[in-house]
């Protein structure tokens, strides 16, 4: 979902259904600060950028909520190749 053009007026979620949504699928969100106090506590936040000096993509992974961390934890204590990043 891409919330770039909303107005901010809570209404202009209602059709998203997002209670629904957040319950029962995987959401990839643009712009998650449109939700406000809507945003999930429990939640993984990949968060793009571009090294300007080797034009290198970096992905950020942030874990939020018991559940995600718990589970983002069980990945870097197998080994994997992630770098932990804990709110």
């Amino acid at each position: 979902m891409d919330l770039y053009r909303l107005s901010g007026n809570p209404s202009d979620l209602d059709p998203l259904n997002l209670p629904h949504v957040f319950q029962e699928c995987i959401s990839l969100i643009e712009w998650p600060s449109r939700l406000g106090d809507l945003i999930p506590n429990d939640r993984l936040e990949l968060t793009f950028r571009i090294d300007e000096s080797t034009d290198i993509r970096i992905v950020t992974i942030t874990p939020y909520g018991k559940d995600w961390t718990s589970r983002f934890e069980q990945y870097t204590d197998a080994g994997s190749p992630f770098q932990k990043f804990m709110s």
